[in-house]
C-alpha cells in the first residue's frame, strides 16, 4: 500500500494537474475560436475596400501626355489611396485607358485591374520602376496566385501602347496608355458604364519587379463612365446626360453535364440583342465558385456568332458554378446568367491556376487543427492517467 505521503503528493499533483487542465481547456477553446475566425478571414470571398467607386472619367480627347511628368489639368481626374500614399492620374477616350502613378518611393511601382473585389491573383498587372539613370522598365503581367508572370510567359501579349517615367523630389512617377479592351484572355477588358477592381502597391527603393511590397492597397473598385449614361458617376441626382438609347441583351450559357475525362471544362457563352441578333466583337468574363468565393477564370471575344469560349480545368471534385457576364456598352444592355457542372476528381489529371492556393490553405488548416487536437488529447491522457493514480489507495 502507497505510504501517507506518497498518496498526498499524488493527490497534489492530481489537483495541481485538473487546475492546470482547466486552464487548458480555456486556452485551447479561445485558440479554436480564434483559428475559426482566422480560416473564416482567409477563405472569405469578394472582400474589398467599401465606399464609392473611384471613377474614370471620359475625356473625348485626353490631355494627357505621356513624358513621365504630371502637370495640372493634365487628365481628368485623380485617386489618392491612404493606405500607400499613392495617387492615380487617369481618364478615358473610350478607345484607350491612360494613367499615370505617382509613388513616395524611388523603387517600382504598380496597379492592377480586374472584377469587382480583385486581388493579386488573376490580376491585369502593370508595374515598372525608373533606374537611377532616368531609364523606364514596365512590363504587362499577370497575377497567378502570389506570383506575378508576363502577359507572354503566360500566352498572352503586352499590350501598354506608350509609357514614360522620372523621379520627382524623392517620388516615382510612371504614365501609360493600354487599350480599354485589347482582346487578350489576360487582361480586363474595360466597357463604358462597367464596374471593375483595382489594387495598388509600390517599393520604397528597390528597382526590380519582383521584390516584395513596402505598401499595398486595400481591395478598391473604379467605375468607367459612360459618355452615355443619363447621369454623371458620383454627381448625384441633379447633373443628367442625352438619353442612352440601349438594346437589352439576353445571355446563353452552354455547359457540359461534368467535366471531360482529362478535366477539361469546356465553356461557352451566346449573347445575342432583343432582336435575337448576335452581339459580335464584345467580351464575356466567366467565373467559378472556388474555396475563396468566387473567382474570375477567363475573358473571351464573341465571334460572329455571338458565341465566346474557353477551356478551364477543376481538380476538386463536387458541383462547379459557373457564371458568365457580359458587361454591356453604349449600345447594348448588361446580361449574364449562371449554371452548374458536375465534376469527377478521379477523372481530372489538371487544375485551375488557383487549386495550389486552395489546397495549400487546406492543408495548413487541418494541420494546425488537427495539431491542437493532438496536444488536447494528449494532456487529457496524461491528466487522467495522474488523476486515476491519485486516488489509488
Amino acid at each position: 500500500m502507497p505510504s501517507i505521503d506518497s498518496r498526498g503528493n499524488k493527490e497534489f499533483e492530481a489537483k495541481r494537474y485538473r487546475s492546470f487542465w482547466c486552464a487548458f481547456s480555456k486556452s485551447f477553446l479561445i485558440a479554436l475560436l480564434l483559428l475559426s475566425a482566422t480560416a473564416s478571414l482567409m477563405l472569405a470571398s469578394n472582400v474589398y475596400a467599401a465606399g464609392e467607386p473611384a471613377v474614370v472619367p471620359y475625356a473625348k480627347m485626353s490631355k494627357s501626355v505621356v513624358d513621365g511628368v504630371v502637370t495640372n489639368g493634365e487628365y481628368a481626374d485623380s485617386y489618392a489611396d491612404s493606405a500607400t500614399g499613392m495617387a492615380v492620374y487617369w481618364d478615358q477616350d473610350g478607345t484607350n485607358l491612360h494613367v499615370a502613378l505617382v509613388s513616395k518611393g524611388t523603387g517600382w511601382v504598380a496597379i492592377g485591374f480586374g472584377p469587382k473585389g480583385t486581388a493579386m491573383d488573376g490580376a491585369n498587372i502593370i508595374i515598372g520602376y525608373v533606374s537611377d539613370s532616368g531609364n523606364l522598365t514596365i512590363s504587362d503581367e499577370i497575377g497567378t496566385g502570389f506570383e506575378h508572370y508576363s502577359d507572354t510567359a503566360k500566352g498572352g501579349s503586352s499590350n501598354i501602347l506608350s509609357a514614360a517615367g522620372s523621379h520627382n523630389g524623392g517620388g516615382t512617377t510612371i504614365e501609360f496608355v493600354t487599350p480599354l479592351n485589347s482582346g487578350d484572355v489576360n487582361d480586363q477588358a474595360f466597357q463604358a458604364g462597367g464596374s471593375y477592381g483595382f489594387i495598388l502597391a509600390y517599393n520604397k527603393s528597390e528597382k526590380d519587379l519582383t521584390t516584395y511590397h513596402t505598401a499595398r492597397s486595400q481591395r478598391l473598385s473604379l467605375q468607367i463612365e459612360d459618355p452615355n449614361a443619363t447621369t454623371v458617376p458620383g454627381a448625384g441626382s441633379n447633373v443628367t446626360k442625352p438619353e442612352a438609347k440601349q438594346k437589352a441583351t439576353s445571355l446563353k450559357l452552354n455547359l457540359p453535364l461534368e467535366s471531360m475525362a482529362d478535366g477539361r471544362v469546356p465553356i461557352s457563352a451566346k449573347v445575342v440583342d432583343q432582336n435575337g441578333t448576335a452581339v459580335s466583337s464584345s467580351v464575356v468574363n466567366f467565373y467559378v465558385n472556388t474555396t475563396f468565393g468566387e473567382v474570375k477564370v477567363g475573358s473571351a471575344i464573341t465571334n460572329r456568332d455571338g458565341t465566346a469560349s474557353i477551356n478551364i480545368t477543376r481538380k476538386i471534385d463536387g458541383i462547379l458554378a459557373v457564371r458568365a457576364e457580359y458587361l454591356g456598352d453604349t449600345g447594348y444592355n448588361a446580361s449574364g446568367k449562371v449554371g452548374y457542372i458536375s465534376v469527377r476528381a478521379a477523372h481530372v489529371t489538371q487544375s485551375n491556376q488557383l487549386w495550389w492556393v486552395f489546397d495549400f490553405t487546406q492543408i495548413i488548416i487541418v494541420t494546425v487543427i488537427g495539431s491542437v487536437f493532438s496536444v488536447y488529447a494528449f494532456v487529457l491522457y496524461q491528466v487522467r492517467k495522474i488523476s486515476s493514480e491519485g486516488g489509488a489507495s
